[in-house]
């Protein structure tokens, strides 16, 4: 009922246990995993709350005209490499909202910051329940595979993406 609301996690053809869903859904990754994680875990989780505590005060305290700001430190365990991702977004008039977005190769395999780490998504409300979305960031990654021609191809090109979205609200 509505006073009384329950929730069941599952996966269809699959066997996982509700307790790794849930740990799915919170840290990406099996419960096993998360336990088991150590040092390499433990820092993730606390430079994630150190970000989602600076994203708040950002958005919140400073008001520096930004709605969102999104901080997606990468951390790669047993690897000197990771791939951080920040992105703003703003509100324009009722209709239109911005994000820009910039990522970063930082650790053994970081490269030089130009226009090649910036992307961008444009967002209009048509309708009070329809919304047409345009995306366009570079194709990324921090691999120590560099010897493949797949791979130094991959690294000068833009993935693009249009959605039209329907979000009703009850």
């Amino acid at each position: 009922t509505i006073l009384v609301p329950t929730l069941k996690l599952s996966s269809p053809g699959r066997n996982i246990p509700e307790r790794d869903l849930i740990s799915y859904l919170v840290f990406g990754r099996p419960e096993f995993q998360v336990a088991g994680g150590g040092e390499s875990q433990a820092l993730q989780l606390a430079i994630g709350a150190l970000s989602s505590e600076f994203e708040r005060a950002v958005v919140n305290d400073l008001g520096l005209g930004v709605e969102t700001l999104d901080i997606r430190p990468g951390i790669n365990p047993g690897s000197a490499n990771s791939f951080t991702t920040i992105a703003v977004g703003r509100q324009f008039g009722e209709k239109w909202f911005v994000t820009a977005n910039v990522g970063v190769c930082l650790g053994a395999q970081a490269s030089g910051f130009g226009s090649r780490n910036f992307g961008a998504t444009v967002e209009y409300r048509f309708a009070r329940d329809w919304r047409v979305q345009a995306s366009a960031a570079p194709v990324q990654s921090c691999s120590s595979n560099r010897a493949s021609d797949l791979l130094a191809n991959l690294q000068n090109r833009y993935q693009l993406g249009a959605d039209l979205l329907w979000q009703r609200e009850y």
